[in-house]
């Protein structure tokens, strides 16, 4: 089913129209490493900046999906037969400042 602007239990999911993004990684790179590097380059436009961090020094409220499985930040790329050219998609939870 499409959730682009369907009203849900009051709130409104939609999807990000924003292009495909090419990142290089290797199957040895662990979660965390992969989202460090996606908050390091894409955080401020993806509204992750003020948010709290994780022990991992990675802001909160955002998650990777690969595969139909969200990843965990302390298994590897290759835990998830990740492989070129697959796609991940970064989940980011909206925020408003009072959540923040």
């Amino acid at each position: 089913e499409d959730c682009v602007g369907e009203k849900n239990h009051d709130r409104i999911y939609s999807l990000s129209t924003e292009p495909v993004l090419e990142v290089h990684v290797h199957p040895d790179d662990s979660v965390s490493d992969l989202k460090r590097r996606l908050q390091q380059q894409f955080g401020q436009s993806w509204g992750l900046d003020g948010r709290r961090l994780d022990r991992d020094k990675i802001a909160t409220g955002w998650e990777l999906v690969g595969h139909g499985d969200i990843l965990s930040y302390h298994l590897f790329l290759q835990s998830y037969n990740i492989k070129n050219n697959d796609i991940i998609y970064a989940v980011v939870r909206r925020y408003n400042e009072v959540e923040r």
